[in-house]
C-alpha cells in the first residue's frame, strides 16, 4: 500500500511539472519492442510449505503505432511472457509453469518534462490464452485459460534522438476477466515496483502536408 501511496505522489509532482513539447507529431509511426526479466526467492521462510522458493518471469512485447494526434499514438502491442515458479521441501517438489500471448489494443500519451525526458501513460485492452502446467513429484496437470481485461501503465520515456525513443515502466494497474473451463472469474491488481520493463522506439516520420 504504502509503494501505491508512494508511486501517487510522485505522479501528481510530475503531472504538475509537464511541459508543452512536442514529442511526436501527428502521422509519425513508431515501431519497435519491450522486454522484461524478473528473478524472485523466498527461502527459508518457516511457515512456507516449500521454504526453498524460486521464480523467473520473461516477458517480450513487440508493438506498431501511429500518432493520430500529437503527443498521442494509437497501436497493436504482441504479448508473449513465460513464469516459472519452483518450490521444494526435504520430501517435495512442485514446477509450475505459465505461458501467455495475445494481442493488445493501446492509446499512449506522452508527455515532455524537460529536454529529451518525460512521461508517457499508456490505456490498452488485451485478449489473452494461458497455458498453465504443474508438476508435483510425479504428478502432472495442465490448465488452458481465456480471457482478456484492461490496463493502464505509467512510465518514462528519453528521446536519444529524433529517430529513437527509449522507454520504461514499473508496473501499473490491471482489470482482468477469465474463463477456466466454463469457471468465470474477475480480478483487480496494481503492480507498481513490482517488476521492470525497459523498452526502444524507432520513429518513422510521417508525410507532412
Amino acid at each position: 500500500m504504502k509503494k501505491h501511496l508512494l508511486f501517487l505522489w510522485l505522479a501528481t509532482i510530475i503531472l504538475g511539472s509537464t511541459s508543452s513539447a512536442q514529442v511526436l507529431s501527428k502521422k509519425d509511426r513508431l515501431f519497435g519492442a519491450s522486454a522484461a526479466i524478473s528473478f524472485g526467492s523466498d527461502n527459508n521462510v518457516p511457515a512456507n510449505t516449500f521454504p526453498d522458493q524460486h521464480s523467473n518471469n520473461v516477458a517480450f512485447i513487440p508493438s506498431f503505432a501511429w500518432v493520430i494526434k500529437d503527443n498521442l499514438a494509437a497501436g497493436i502491442k504482441g504479448n508473449l511472457s513465460y513464469v516459472r515458479i519452483v518450490g521444494k521441501n526435504p520430501a517435495q517438489k512442485t514446477v509450475y509453469t505459465t505461458l501467455e500471448a495475445g494481442p493488445e489494443f493501446f492509446i499512449k500519451k506522452y508527455r515532455a518534462l524537460k529536454d529529451r525526458f518525460g512521461v508517457f501513460f499508456n490505456h490498452g485492452l488485451d485478449v489473452h490464452y494461458t497455458r498453465q502446467t504443474g508438476k508435483f513429484n510425479q504428478d502432472f496437470s495442465k490448465t488452458t485459460i481465456w480471457g482478456g481485461g484492461y490496463n493502464f501503465t505509467p512510465g518514462a520515456f528519453y528521446k536519444f534522438s529524433e529517430r529513437f525513443l527509449g522507454e520504461a515502466t514499473i508496473g501499473g494497474l490491471s482489470l482482468d476477466y477469465s474463463d477456466n473451463a466454463g469457471m468465470k472469474s474477475f480480478n483487480a491488481g496494481a503492480s507498481f515496483l513490482n517488476y521492470f520493463n525497459i523498452g526502444i522506439q524507432y520513429i518513422i516520420p510521417g508525410k507532412r502536408s
